[in-house]
């Protein structure tokens, strides 16, 4: 992880319904600072889901660069897109 930082993920739920499909792709990069913000994240994470605290593993932040919702719930071919480097683009 800290030689490769890059990294992609996709949101989706738990059952699909191919007529209304809904989810969230993203990309960006793994940070790797010990500061407030991870020890934050760290800290809601095992709140929520405190089970976790039994496992070994480690909680990574992640630097979003680019997001893409795809809602076929409000019409076919519905995607809004965020990218950093241009907070005002909300098509693909």
């Amino acid at each position: 992880m800290l030689k490769n930082k890059t990294v992609a993920g996709t949101i989706l739920p738990d059952k699909l319904n191919l007529f209304a499909i809904r989810g969230v792709q993203f990309t960006g990069f793994v940070t790797d600072n010990p500061d407030l913000v991870h020890h934050h994240a760290a800290e809601e994470y095992h709140k929520k889901f405190s089970f976790a605290l039994a496992m070994p593993g480690e909680v990574w932040t992640i630097q979003l660069e680019t997001i893409k919702l795809t809602d076929n719930t409000v019409g076919i071919g519905k995607k809004i897109c965020w990218h950093r480097e241009n907070l005002y683009e909300d098509i693909c």
